[in-house]
Parts: structure tokens; sequence; C-alpha cells
């Protein structure tokens, strides 16, 4: 292990959907540490070839990860304010979430969120009658 790095181990609260700024490809996820004193931290993953972001394509909500990262802070241009990033360079996943929590739509390439309504578009709800009213 290197000076600058760093492993954090925690339950995924939240994903960032990929997306590509200035060429490279950026994901994010946001752990907790749990416990009674519990922190949060957001780890980016970030690289030109997008293979260190496609490392959290496998992770869900509510699983619990390792990630190993390094810290890097630069100067605001002009200020006084300093800005740290925790740049993310490997996961492991050490324990899968209940299945209730889990994306089954991700498999098959959906990554939206869940339909919440499983009725047909043009069709009035079950039970209720077609009618001509506009509301």
């Amino acid at each position: 292990m290197s000076d600058n790095e760093y492993t954090f181990t925690g339950t995924v609260r939240s994903l960032s959907p990929l997306t590509e700024v200035n060429g490279y490809h950026q994901r994010s996820v946001v752990l907790t540490s749990g416990g009674r004193y519990a922190s949060d931290l957001e780890v980016r993953f970030s690289d030109k070839s997008g293979d260190v972001a496609a490392k959290l394509d496998d992770v869900d909500v509510g699983d619990k990860i390792t990630v190993t990262f390094d810290v890097s802070s630069r100067k605001s241009q002009g200020g006084d304010k300093w800005f740290t990033n925790a740049n993310g360079w490997d996961v492991e996943i050490v324990k899968r979430a209940s299945s209730s929590h889990r994306n089954p739509g991700r498999d098959r390439g959906y990554t939206g969120p869940e339909p919440f309504n499983s009725e047909p578009a043009n069709e009035p709800p079950r039970g209720r009658a077609k009618d001509d009213i506009p509301f």
C-alpha cells in the first residue's frame, strides 16, 4: 500500500449514472460506514477508457463493498477554499444486498427507475369504465 492509498468499507447509499466529461468516463458511489458514528464518503471513479468507471457496473444500492482510492486536493481559482476528492480505482463486493433491493432490469440494459404502473398505457385501470371526461 502506498502513502496515498486508502480503503473504506461501507454500504452503498447511492450510485451515479455513467457520464462522460471532457473525454473522461465518470461514476460516483456514496458509501456509509454504519455504526454509532456513521460517516459517508463519496468516491469518484474516472478514466479515459471507461475501465475504472466500469468497476461499479456490478454494484447495487445496499451492497456492502470495499473501495480502494487515493486522495487529492486542489485550491479554488482565486480563492482560499480547498476541494478534496476521493479517486477510486478498485472495488471489492463484501456482501450483496438482499435480492429484493437489487435492480432486476439492469441485466437487460435498463437502468432507469422501476415502472410504477403495470397497466397498458392506453387502457383504463382495472375496475374503471372508460369515459369521455377529459380529466
